[in-house]
């Protein structure tokens, strides 16, 4: 309960009481004038208390009715409202990957290219979905070296390759992460990243001379954490796909 809720009903009580108060008050002087027992000065006495008592009435009487007013409007602001499920412009959340039940992802060569290629079990989201501050991001992490205790993370990440999309289009950008990580080939081959999204399907490419072994580690997760704060609350979910190895 809040503390405005109950100073409401605490004030409320207050005013019913001094009505009753004031209207016994009333109540009782009026029978001892009727009776006529009391003489001319007593008479008067009473009257005072019936006056008295009949305006600490008519003042509980207002106060019960502000308070009264006061606690319908706290019941009302502390009422739930229904929640509906999550929309953003006009799309419930789960037409934009928030509940997807499948997502698939490989690893593979063509020519000198690694080609990164992840699916979903319905299209993938446009711009047009994400205007506002919506992100959707597909990081495929790699462990260069396969070891835990090199990586950004415990998990041993030298590589995040991340295909995106927000309100402005789709991208792609590969960010070196670790002490083993070739950060000056990624950084001059950076612009060398390509890719391509079609319905359902997704695939991001790079030379394979930018990673520094013929085999590696790698795990993709598909994740709105890089989105404005209001499409974080509604959009808030992370689909993962579990570790594999590649081997050239």
């Amino acid at each position: 309960m809040s503390e405005n809720l109950l100073i409401a009903i605490i004030g409320l009580t207050g005013a019913v009481l001094a009505a009753l108060i004031g209207a016994f008050g009333a109540i009782a002087a009026a029978e001892i004038k009727g009776k006529g027992k009391a003489q001319d000065k007593s008479t008067g006495g009473c009257g005072m208390i019936g006056l008295a008592a009949s305006f600490a009435g008519a003042i509980g009487l207002v106060l019960g009715l502000l308070f009264a007013t006061s606690l319908v409007q706290q019941l009302g602001s502390a009422t739930p409202k229904p929640t509906a499920p999550p929309t953003l412009n006009g799309e419930k959340v789960d037409l934009i990957l928030a509940d997807a039940t499948e997502i698939q992802s490989s690893v593979r060569v063509e020519g000198d290219q690694y080609i990164l290629q992840v699916s979903a079990d319905r299209s993938l989201p446009s711009p047009q979905q994400l205007s506002g501050g919506g992100r959707i991001d597909f990081i495929w992490f790699i462990d260069a070296d396969k070891r835990r205790d090199t990586g950004q993370s415990s998990r041993g990440n030298d590589y995040n390759i991340h295909l995106f999309v927000d309100e402005e289009g789709w991208g792609a950008i590969i960010f070196p992460v670790s002490d083993i990580a070739l950060s000056d080939e990624v950084n001059r081959r950076r612009s060398e990243l390509s890719f391509t999204v079609e319905g359902q399907n997704a695939e991001i490419s790079f030379p394979m001379s930018i990673l520094p072994n013929d085999s590696f580690r790698w795990w993709l997760e598909v994740s709105s954490l890089n989105a404005s704060p209001e499409w974080r609350n509604a959009l808030r979910f992370t689909v993962s796909i579990p570790e594999r190895e590649f081997v050239r």
